[in-house]
């Protein structure tokens, strides 16, 4: 078993321009939510990590993500990006805010 260091949780500026780059390039996004969303935040989520068969090695590999978060006309969404894949794995709406 060979463990592996934690990553930091923090985004670089380049990793949040990559991520909306994703975002504003996603089909499911510019169907799920509507074009004049903006995106209030962007926040790293917590590292996922999954054993992967290479040869007759067996390695582990994290994922890294980040949650974002919509706003638009009083609505919230948020979508989860793998941003070393280049996709959206999963859209959610998040209700209306409490005026």
């Amino acid at each position: 078993i060979k463990e592996l260091p934690l990553p930091d949780l923090f985004l670089s500026e380049q990793d949040k321009e990559k991520i909306t780059l994703i975002s504003e390039e996603s089909e499911a996004i510019k169907k799920a939510i509507p074009q004049e969303a903006v995106i209030e935040e962007i926040k790293p989520d917590l590292p996922q990590t999954k054993l992967v068969k290479k040869g007759n090695k067996v390695e582990a590999e994290s994922a890294i993500k980040a949650t974002v978060i919509y706003k638009a006309d009083g609505k919230k969404w948020q979508a989860m990006i793998d941003f070393e894949e280049n996709k959206v794995e999963s859209i959610e709406f998040l209700g209306e805010q409490e005026k």
